[in-house]
């Protein structure tokens, strides 16, 4: 991966109620944050292209999900089908993608899965991105959260560290 003089990482938590977020490293203190764009009970794909071709994102990192036990099959379809979206629309776009699993990037950002991890993805978000915390002030805003950190650890450790030994 070649990475460019202006960097965008834009992170995804997929699902209806997930958000994408779009962090560019040389303003380290910002992320745009957007609620996932839906139609009905769907992502709308057209939009969610519309967002990203927008913020020309020069890579993408996707959270890698999948339905919980609990789910039942209408959520878990739709749900897939809404990761499945994400990824096909990035894909269409040429984004470089990377999947990641939720366990991995927040044992690494140091924060807790299920209600509690929401709440401290808010807390750790407002703390990271100061300038940014109205997008995160309410609870419901737990998704553009954890689509703000992802993309903050994309960069960390995908991006950052393979530049670093790019020779």
């Amino acid at each position: 991966m070649t990475v460019p003089d202006t960097l965008i990482v834009l992170a995804i938590d997929p699902g209806l109620t997930g958000a994408m977020a779009f962090y560019t490293p040389a303003f380290p203190e910002r992320v745009v944050v957007y609620d996932m764009p839906t139609v009905g009970d769907e992502i709308n794909p057209a939009e969610l292209a519309r967002l990203i071709v927008s913020h020309s994102p020069t890579v993408a990192v996707i959270e890698r999900v999948g339905p919980m036990p609990r789910d039942g099959v209408r959520q878990a379809w739709r749900f897939s089908a809404a990761y499945t979206t994400a990824h096909v629309v990035c894909a269409l776009l040429n984004v470089p993608t990377t999947r990641i699993t939720p366990a991995k990037w927040k044992r690494e950002v140091k924060v807790k899965g299920g209600p509690e991890g929401k709440e401290q993805c808010r807390a750790l978000a407002i703390q990271l991105f100061p300038a940014c915390a109205a997008s995160f002030a309410r609870k419901k805003d737990a998704g553009r959260a954890e689509a703000a950190l992802l993309a903050h650890y994309a960069h960390q450790t995908l991006v950052y560290n393979h530049s670093a030994t790019r020779t």
